[in-house]
């Protein structure tokens, strides 16, 4: 019954590591022969245990793979390796296979007879590092590179960190059929492990895999147009997962005359000289990617103009568009940009404005606008004003004098001061009551002098000789808005 039990823990243990002790014999406070083994430490091509002992006259140790089935004390006796008597003994393995079941026997032996001990350890597995990748768009790739068997998908995400590629094959069909995929099986493995990789958008070299599996469910429980994937990669240490839910297989045509784009994501590289938009259909089926050559790479922001496609292995320049990296899929169709600029502005109202005209390498024409903030992207900055003086320097105009870390001055041309709202511009510009542009003088603690095009002064409050005076600045040689306030007595 004991030989049948421990058999069965053997033939049972998997994957993780796992630790079964089986009816170890006393050791400590007994004055009996004892032995007692102890694994201390194990990884996926070693482990290491402690071998005690009490009364015994000799002790040895055997290791086996736990599928060989039990051994008993005269097999440790006869083939075993001798430990210390009466003393931990410390025993390291090496080389051995990883997510494996082994079996410890120690046998304890003097002249009144003997006793044993077992102790099955698991190796860890060698993908022992565990990583999800989170990419929740996917895209089947139909292109010149793949023939009417492959199914090359695109997994990515709005702004990734990384992208995958996966080539699976199987009968010509708009859908992928379902069941198991593999890289095993020499020439009948239906993944290619030579075209599907792990990439990455910051230039590392790409990750190709060990081996992969992938699970294709399909079709959806309620609608048969989705399925879900389950895919398992591995390489190096590392066993990675995907979990794809709701791909919509059979791509259905999308009508890209009449897209209608969210926000783009603006990612920048490394070394500061490119940045690549991203454009996504609000309905996440179609994706647009412009890696574009800035045209001053010390600003925080996209500066505005056109940029233009151009093909070629380098030599690129200030508001170039690399053809290589860019590229637009609708349709399941990939396609590298080919020829066509983009065009960026920014409005009055600190919104960016894109429209692309493009022609990908498939004759697709690619026309497009969107208004509206970019994220990351932010023009405005806040300041503070600690003090403040006003001088009546002529009937009808007021200088204000405003100081602490930054320092603004102005006047204010009115009939008399009061609350509301006076534009910044050029007294030949004026209708009504107005700050005059060409006073304006506004030095920062950031940034130093900046010129003002425009903006505006509001007095919120004013009672007695206390105001609130809220104002915003537009800089003029760049896009920056200053938004500052200043609450206190007014001395005149």
């Amino acid at each position: 019954m004991r030989r049948l039990f421990l058999l069965m823990c053997a033939l049972l243990v998997g994957g993780a590591s796992l630790l079964v002790s089986c009816e170890r014999s006393s050791v400590e406070g007994s004055t009996k022969l004892g032995v007692k083994v102890e694994v201390t430490n194990t990884d996926y091509s070693s482990f290491s245990f402690t071998i005690s002992s009490i009364g015994a006259t000799e002790v040895k140790y055997l290791v086996t793979e736990a599928s060989d089935g039990m051994c008993d004390a005269e097999d440790v006796l006869e083939r075993g390796i001798p430990s210390k008597v009466d003393n931990s003994y410390v025993v390291k393995v090496n080389n051995l296979e990883n997510d494996t079941p082994y079996l410890i026997a120690a046998v304890a032996k003097n002249d009144e007879g003997v006793t044993i001990d077992y102790e099955i350890v698991t190796t860890m597995s060698k993908y022992h590092n565990k990583v999800a990748l989170d990419l929740p768009f996917v895209r089947r790739l139909l292109n010149e590179e793949y023939a009417d068997s492959d199914y090359a998908l695109f997994a990515t995400d709005a702004d990734p960190e990384y992208e995958l590629t996966l080539v699976f094959t199987a009968e010509a069909g708009e859908m992928l059929p379902k069941g198991k995929y593999s890289t095993e099986g020499g020439i009948n493995a239906n993944i290619d492990v030579k075209r599907s990789f792990l990439s990455f958008t910051n230039g590392d070299e790409p990750i190709y895999f060990d081996k992969i599996e992938a699970y294709v469910i399909a079709p959806h429980p309620v609608d048969d147009d989705y399925y879900h994937i389950d895919v398992n990669l591995y390489a190096g240490d590392t066993h990675y997962t995907l979990y794809v839910r709701e791909f919509i297989g059979n791509m259905p045509v999308y009508d890209i005359s009449n897209m209608v784009v969210s926000y783009p994501i603006i990612r920048e590289s490394e070394d500061g000289k490119r940045a690549t938009v991203i454009f996504h259909t609000e309905d996440e089926k179609v994706t647009f990617v412009a890696e574009t050559f800035l045209r001053n790479p010390e600003k925080d922001y996209l500066i505005p103009g056109q940029y233009e496609v151009k093909v070629g292995d380098g030599g690129f320049v200030a508001g170039d568009i690399d053809a290589h990296n860019s590229w637009f899929i609708a349709n399941g169709y990939f396609g590298r940009l080919a020829s066509g600029t983009m065009n960026i502005s920014i409005n009055n109202d600190c919104d960016y404005v894109f429209e692309i005209d493009i022609v990908d390498e498939l004759g697709r024409e690619i026309k497009f606008e969107y208004c509206g903030f970019v994220p990351n992207i932010n023009f405005d900055h806040r300041f503070g004003l600690q003090s403040a003086t006003i001088t009546e320097v002529e009937s009808g105009r007021y200088h204000f004098e405003f100081g602490g870390k930054n320092e603004l001055s102005l006047d204010l041309c009115a009939d008399k001061l009061a609350e509301g709202v006076y534009y910044i511009v050029d007294a030949t510009e004026a209708q009504g009551a107005y700050v005059d542009k060409a006073t304006v003088s506004f030095i920062t603690a950031e940034d130093g002098v900046k010129a003002i095009k425009g903006g505006k002064m509001t007095i919120v409050e004013m009672d007695d000789n206390y105001m609130e005076i809220a104002f915003v600045l537009l800089a003029k040689e760049d896009y920056q808005v200053w938004h500052g306030v200043y609450y206190g007595e007014m001395i005149e």
